[in-house]
Order: C-alpha cells, then structure tokens, then sequence
C-alpha cells in the first residue's frame, strides 16, 4: 500500500480527518487573518507604525508564554489523559496559575524590562513607546486564551480550539484599524487600535472560558481533584523551558531587531514571518490532530504504532514545504510588492531564508511532541534553552549588517542544530524515527 492511501485510510479509519478539517478551518483563519494584518498594517500606516505594531505583537507572543508556565502544551496533555468528569477541577486551577504568572510578566514589564530594553534600543520611535503602554494589560489576555483552546484540543473540540486561536487578535486589529480609518487620520490613532484590540480579545476570552466550563461543568460532588495544585504547578513547569524555546525562534527575531536595526528591518522580518508560515500548513495541521494521539499511545506506553503515521505525515509535509519554496522563489518578488508595497521589497529574501528553515525544520518530524508526550520534557526544554545562547550571540552580530536577512540565517543555525539534537534523542530514549523517509512506509 503506498504511503499516501495508507495515511488517508488510516485517518478515515479513526475520523481524524474530522478533526483535520476543524484544525484546517482553524489554521486557514490564522495564515488568512495574519497576512490580512501584515498586508493591512504595511498599507495603512507608516514604516516605523508597522514596525511598532509587529513589534508589540510578537513582544506579546513571548511574554504570554512567559505566563503561560507550560500549561499550553500541559493543557492538551492533561485534557486528553484525565476522564472528563473529573477535569473541571484540574483546568480550572491550571487558569488559576496561569493568572497569577501572567500577572507577575505584566509587573515585571511595567517596572523594569520597559525601560531597559528602550534604554538599549538602537532606534527608539514614538511609535514604540505608543503600543509598550498597553503591553501590561494584554499579557495575562494572550496567556489565558491559547490555554483554554488547548484544553478544547484534549477533549478532541477541534472546532472551538481552532476558533479560539490567534487569529482573534488578528482580526481584532484589522476591525480597529479599518474602523478607525473612517474616523482618524493621523499617528495618534496607532493607540486606539491596541485598545480596541485588547477589548475584542478579553470579550473572545470570557466567552471562550464559559464554553469550557459548560463543556466541563459536573456535579461538584462527583469530581475527585487529580492533582494538587502545587502538583498541579510542578507537572506543568516541566514544559516551560520548552514552551519558551520554542516561542522564542524565529518571532523573537521581530523584537530583538530594534536593538540592532531601523524599523525597516522589523517590518521586514514580520513580513518573512507571517509568509513562510504557509510552509508549515500541513506539519502545523497535523501536529494539532496528532497531539492528543500522541499524548494517549504515550500514556499506554505504545509510542511505537504512531511511527508509520508520524513518518507519513513529516514526508508529506517536507515535499509540500519544497514545492512551496520554488514558487516562492519564483513569484516572491511580485507577491511582496503585490500585497505589500514596493517599499518592503527586501523583505523578498528574508521569505526565501526562513522558508528554507522551515523546510529544514520539517525533515525531522514531530520530535517536540513525542517527547513530551513521553515525560521527556524536560530533556526538549535543555535542548531547546541550550541552542538559544548562540541563536541570540548569531542575531545581534549577524543583524548589524544584514539586518532581518541575518536574523533568518540565524534561524536556520539554530532550527538545524536543535532537530538534530532531538531526533537523535527521540531514537534513541523513545526507540521512534520521525524523520521523513521515501522507502515504501507502510503506515498501520
């Protein structure tokens, strides 16, 4: 059987292609609401207001994880291991600890890093210092609202995991930009759109949490807490270095550029971010649906049936990623000054670069999941951290002179040094290859 009908068997088999097409749904929303923002921003504002607004965001992306301690990832771990009837508890502490962390980055950012970051800036905009005013605010809002889709995840809700995802703040943007167009016409509105959008995102919050609570909500005197939530918090911390790590390349790129670079270079980056995202399509689909998967044969201990599979879908997500790259690498050039403006034209390279890391990255499959599905997490978190020295050491010497450019090769360093690292681990503490491979796979 070759590998591509074995693979669309196996899915029908389990209805995974279900939960394939609400993950589909849900990541169509994110690249459309990302490049809709990056296209929309580069438009209607100036070069150092977009470089401030993809500034601020992917400040945010991190800062959220900071406040997330794990519980993203625990949060679809825990969700499809625990029984339902006695998850309540457990997903409602795990909301608890990530309010009270993400609440510690807010206070942490307000009274020091604000200020030492802006003291070492190389370009210091008032556009910068416009959207850090609101950061505080939103840090615990962003923490809490992949946290709860995660849990959708666990619970196999694909179809509220992908509707609350982070293409709500996207789309939050683009409503009070376009808004506020009508009624606004000069900088000074930059803060009205980051107000805006931070409303639009708490309203998706509450509701998306009394979802959950109606979707978990059982006679409280049937529920048998499974952790403490000191255990709670114990369990959970084992997958934050790795969360942390893996927010941190290449978005992080975005928000370390101001200490080397002009804001050209940001908008840049963004853009070489949010268009070689589409790369990713079918690895970031299938890693969704896989997760739960992956996370229960871990807990029978029976990794090993998941290889076929996960194999199956790393190849078919390389050779995409391949035939992506070439038509990038032959229309990138009118698709940036299509959609972006002619201003951003070096930007073209930077898609070229990270796409090819994105490529690489894909060769060694889903690594990440199975080992901290396995109660390995803690090995991926030092593999991820200890890479992370010589990525920051490549980003500010190599961006002084190449600017996003360098900032994309330091991404494919790191990307090939920790897939290495870990697939070599993977094989040999898990006894899996989730590598691509072109040799007849048989998938079970």
């Amino acid at each position: 059987m070759s590998v591509t009908k074995a693979f669309v068997m196996s899915f029908i088999k389990r209805a995974a292609i279900r939960d394939g097409v609400y993950v589909g749904a849900g990541l169509s929303l994110t690249i459309l609401s990302g490049l809709a923002l990056t296209v929309v921003c580069a438009r209607a504002l100036t070069i150092e207001e977009f470089a401030a607004v993809n500034w601020i965001l992917g400040l945010l992306t991190y800062f959220a994880v900071l406040g997330q301690v794990g519980s993203a990832h625990s949060g679809t771990v825990l969700s499809s291991q625990i029984p339902r009837d006695n998850l309540f508890h457990t997903v409602f502490k795990l909301i608890g600890i990530v309010v009270l962390a993400s609440s510690v980055v807010s206070v942490a950012w307000y009274f020091f890093i604000k200020d030492m970051m802006f003291a070492n800036f190389e370009h210091v905009t008032p556009e910068y210092l416009l959207v850090s005013k609101f950061l505080h605010y939103w840090v615990p809002i962003a923490a809490l609202l992949p946290v709860v889709a995660s849990v959708f995840r666990g619970i196999r809700r694909f179809d509220l995991s992908s509707i609350f995802g982070d293409h709500i703040r996207r789309f939050a943007i683009i409503i009070s930009l376009v808004l506020l167009m009508f009624f606004y016409s000069d900088s000074a509105s930059l803060g009205v759109i980051v107000v805006f959008a931070i409303a639009i995102e708490l309203v998706a919050l509450l509701f998306a949490i009394l979802l959950l609570k109606m979707k978990l909500n059982v006679d409280k005197a049937s529920i048998e807490d499974q952790m403490s939530t000191a255990g709670l918090f114990n369990y959970t911390s084992k997958f934050y270095l790795a969360a942390l790590a893996a927010a941190f390349v290449p978005q992080s790129a975005v928000w370390l550029l101001p200490f080397t670079s002009a804001p050209i270079e940001v908008a840049n980056m963004s853009i070489a971010v949010r268009v070689s995202f589409i790369i990713s399509i079918p690895f970031f689909i299938a890693g969704k649906v896989l997760a739960p998967r992956i996370a229960k044969a871990a807990g029978e201990a029976n990794l090993k049936k998941m290889e076929g599979r996960l194999r199956a879908v790393t190849t078919m997500s390389f050779l995409f990623g391949f035939v992506m790259l070439f038509v990038f690498w032959i229309y990138a050039t009118e698709l940036v000054n299509l959609l972006f403006g002619a201003e951003y034209r070096d930007a073209v390279s930077t898609i070229l670069l990270l796409s090819t890391a994105k490529i690489l990255g894909a060769v060694f499959g889903f690594w990440m999941l199975v080992l901290s599905s396995s109660g390995l997490a803690s090995i991926a978190s030092k593999i991820l951290i200890g890479y992370i020295p010589v990525y920051c050491a490549l980003v500010y010497f190599i961006t002084q002179d190449y600017g996003a450019n360098g900032a994309a090769i330091a991404t494919i360093v790191y990307i090939l040094m920790v897939n290495v690292h870990s697939w070599v681990i993977v094989k040999r503490l898990c006894g899996i290859n989730t590598a691509i491979t072109f040799t007849g796979l048989r998938v079970p």
